[in-house]
């Protein structure tokens, strides 16, 4: 598990500088009541399913499966649960594969399905995530989607890239993740 983890880091300094990029594969735990969770994270680049997962912990306030990642902190070995990646900081990334984009958006919007999320992304294209970040009212000029899912989806765009700046500005303070997930 550790082996195909550590490749991912960026050659950091001291090991509080590594970063892992990958997707959740499964949320193990998850306390509502101070957003600490347990993640399963599929490394970015495996090319198969034998590919080990990575176990991300830390407070992260709205984890989604499917959805991918970018965490900053240490690795650590726990006596019962082995090498896990403290995460100190994290940052939602947007997917720009096709596939990701359709899930992103089947999973945001109340009544967008695949087969509507996949009508979006072919009337403005694979990038439509950011098109859609930087001018909303493209989704309000779709006639096949209502205002209020288009509202859905353009809240959660903001919501995440706000979370994920509040955090980064946050933790470079001292602040910590806990602390940063109850802000």
């Amino acid at each position: 598990m550790a082996m195909g983890a550590k490749l991912l880091q960026q050659e950091p300094q001291t090991n509080q500088d590594a970063q892992v990029i990958g997707t959740i594969d499964r949320i193990i735990f998850r306390n509502p009541e101070n957003n600490y969770c347990v993640l399963s994270i599929r490394p970015q680049g495996a090319i198969s399913d034998l590919t080990p997962s990575i176990t991300v912990v830390g407070y992260f306030p709205e984890p989604r499966d499917g959805d991918e990642y970018r965490f900053v902190g240490e690795w650590k070995r726990h006596p019962k649960f082995g090498e896990q990646f403290h995460a100190t900081e994290y940052e939602l990334l947007l997917p720009t594969s096709q596939q990701g984009v359709i899930r992103y958006l089947a999973s945001v919007a109340y009544g967008v399905g695949p087969k509507t999320a996949r009508k979006i992304v072919e009337a403005l294209g694979e990038d439509c995530l950011e098109k859609v970040k930087a001018d909303p009212d493209l989704l309000y000029q779709l006639p096949f989607l209502k205002p209020e899912q288009a509202q859905e989806i353009i809240d959660d765009l903001l919501a995440n890239e706000t979370q994920a700046q509040l955090c980064a500005l946050i933790c470079r303070e001292g602040i910590t993740p806990r602390l940063a997930a109850k802000i």
